[in-house]
This record gives C-alpha cells, sequence and structure tokens, in this order.
C-alpha cells in the first residue's frame, strides 16, 4: 500500500470518478485536456500498491509529465487531493520500466557517411565552432547526416544543392535542423526540416552511452552546438562522468524534462544542470519537478553568451 494516503486517496477517487477508460492496476485513459482529443488518448500511469507519481502521456499531441492537482482539476476531478510533496523510490516502481522511450531510431546514421567529402566539410565545420575535430563514430553520435541528398532520396524529402551549405543534424523526433557552414552569410544560420514522419516534441541528444544505474546527470542547453561544446568540455575535463547531453532548440526546457519523467529518467540519483544562455538565465518549468530529481541547478558561460565554443571560452558559474 502507499505510505502516502493522499496520494492513495486520489487513485481511489481517480477510479470512482467516472472520467477514466480503460481502468487496470497499471493506467487509465480519458480526453487529453490539452489537444482536447475526446477519444481516450490521453494516458495514465496507475499503480495502486506503490508510490509511483501520476504520470501522464498524450498519444496526439505528445504533451507528457507529472500529474497534478490543477491537471486533474482540469480534467473534471473535483477537489482532487495529491500531496504537496512526494517521497517515491523509483527502485521499487513496478511500472517505470513500461514508461515511453523518448524517442526510437528507425534508420542507420552509418548509412550517410561513404560521401568522404560531405565527412570531412562536416568534421571541419564542427573543429572551427569548439576547435575539436571528430572522427566518424563522433560524428555519429553528433547524429550528424553528412550525405544529406542520399537522406533526403531516402526519406523522400524535396533535396536541392542548397543543402550542401550545411551541416545537418537528426533531432530524436526525426526532425532535421541544418546549420549554415559560412557565418558571414546573409542567409538564416539555421534552416529545419521536417518529414512527415516526424512526432513528438523536438529535442537533440548527443548519443553518448551512459549508465541508468548509477548517478546520472543531465545537462540540458538551448542549441545544438551547447551540446557538443559541453561534450567536448566534459570528454576533456571528466571523460568518466556519466552524463547526458540534451537541448530544447528554444522550446524551453519544461516540454524536455516532462519527456525525461515519462520516459523514467528521473530520481534521487538523476541531476539537471540547466545551462543558460547568457540572455535567458530564468528559464521557466514547474516546481514540482524539483520533487522527482536529486537536484535541478542552472548554469551560464560567463565568458561567452552559451556553450557553443571551444574548452578555453567555457567557465561555467552557477546561478542557483
Amino acid at each position: 500500500m502507499p505510505n502516502n494516503g493522499k496520494l492513495l486517496q486520489t487513485k481511489i477517487q481517480m477510479q470512482e470518478s467516472g472520467l477514466f477508460k480503460k481502468i487496470n492496476n497499471q493506467e487509465v485513459w480519458c480526453r487529453c485536456p490539452f489537444c482536447g482529443d475526446n477519444h481516450e488518448n490521453f494516458n495514465i500511469k496507475f499503480v495502486m500498491d506503490d508510490d509511483t507519481p501520476l504520470l501522464y502521456h498524450c498519444w496526439i499531441c505528445e504533451e507528457g509529465g507529472l500529474i497534478t492537482n490543477k491537471l486533474l482539476k482540469q480534467i473534471g476531478m473535483d477537489n482532487p487531493a495529491l500531496p504537496s510533496t512526494i517521497n517515491f523510490d523509483k527502485s521499487k516502481s513496478k511500472s517505470i520500466k513500461n514508461h515511453q522511450s523518448i524517442s526510437n531510431e528507425t534508420f542507420k546514421l552509418s548509412d550517410y557517411y561513404d560521401n568522404e567529402l560531405r565527412n570531412e566539410i562536416c568534421s571541419k565545420y564542427i573543429y572551427k565552432r569548439i576547435e575539436f575535430s571528430p572522427d566518424i563514430p563522433t560524428m555519429q553520435m553528433f547524429n550528424i547526416i553528412p550525405d544529406i541528398q542520399k537522406y533526403c532520396n531516402d526519406f523522400r524529402i524535396n533535396y536541392n544543392k542548397y543543402m550542401n551549405e550545411r551541416v545537418w543534424f537528426r533531432m530524436k523526433n526525426g526532425m532535421l535542423a541544418g546549420r549554415l557552414i559560412d557565418d558571414n552569410s546573409n542567409k538564416e544560420p539555421w534552416m529545419k526540416l521536417k518529414p512527415g514522419y516526424v512526432s513528438g516534441i523536438t529535442m537533440y541528444t548527443v548519443q553518448k552511452p551512459f549508465d541508468v544505474t548509477q548517478n546520472l546527470t543531465i545537462f540540458l542547453s538551448e542549441g545544438v552546438l551547447d551540446s557538443i561544446g559541453l561534450f567536448n568540455y566534459f570528454n576533456e575535463n571528466d571523460s568518466d562522468k556519466n552524463a547526458l547531453f540534451i537541448s530544447c532548440m528554444g522550446r524551453g526546457y519544461d516540454p524536455v524534462i516532462r519527456s525525461l519523467i515519462v520516459s523514467g529518467l528521473f530520481g534521487k540519483s538523476v541531476s539537471i544542470c540547466i545551462m543558460c544562455d547568457a540572455d535567458y538565465t530564468n528559464p521557466k518549468y514547474e516546481f514540482a519537478y524539483n520533487q522527482l530529481f536529486s537536484n535541478i541547478k542552472l548554469f551560464t558561460n560567463d565568458i561567452k553568451k552559451d556553450f557553443g565554443y571551444p574548452i578555453s571560452d567555457i567557465n561555467m558559474v552557477k546561478l542557483k
């Protein structure tokens, strides 16, 4: 039986409310309060006999995160009684392993590395930005697509030769972001390609292996080059650090943190470092998230405007 009486009370109240469909001992379904879908595609992880928090995910609009009293009221519950604090032991949870993964890769990056000229162009651009020359395995870790023409052909995307003016990075949801190689050009620095198969939130990750059984630090930053710069920094200064590097792509940190929670990447062994741009040092996210992680700390770079720079131009300063 859950140790927290209010959590158990809320779960019983949900079962008796008549607002939820397909009730079993693992999950419930209802209309989505975000996108308004009325076909019960809004899923809530629901375990009666442990202290697992109530986590939600909509399969239509891809919203996901931690259920709150405010959200339950939006769904239609009267006076929900979720506790203001959560005492949760992730290791005892029966449902975390079933949470949706952030995204599944359904293609082989290695298929796009046969063009030696494009490989060299992409590697030289990374060096120009952060003074680090990645080899092919590292470029694959960075989710770089060198042969953009082949990629467009494979995924039925309209290709034009101007795409070769950019280095292309693949997001977790399949969207591509292309960074202009010539920093002096008057063209837009970034270009986005959004194929028809893209779904879910847009975020970028460095595919560095990490161990979920050990203490994990998740570095959240704004853009692709921030994550690559931070990876390079810690690869040089603390190569054994168990870390995950994620960029929110200018869409705010809150959706990314919700995605981490839905995927099961939270608990007292997980710390979050939000690496703020110099002009955005007060990011918005739900205060309740602090209860689900070891800590959430904010940092900035007091030498440059962000973290997409060589190691010598990065000095991390804690904000709070």
